[in-house]
């Protein structure tokens, strides 16, 4: 389980799309401060009930950043 500086390190110097679709139904309007925000939750917030979803996210996130630009996009 990734804590938020290795999230931060994770998504640092990688490209990110402005949206992204982590689910269907669950769109990220603002990829950049979606995870400035989960980052921060993650640090302040200490129920796994919250952050559990928090990271599950930004492990989705991840996910798809990683694909290459011709595969498709399919939730786990």
């Amino acid at each position: 389980m990734m804590n938020a500086d290795e999230y931060e390190a994770a998504f640092h110097g990688i490209t990110l799309p402005a949206t992204a679709e982590l689910f269907p139904g669950t769109v990220v309007s603002d990829v950049p401060a979606f995870i400035n925000n989960s980052i921060s939750l993650l640090r302040t917030v200490s129920n796994p009930r919250q952050t559990d979803v928090i990271r599950y996210r930004l492990d989705r996130l991840l996910e798809l950043t990683s694909q290459s630009p011709g595969e498709a996009h399919q939730p786990v």
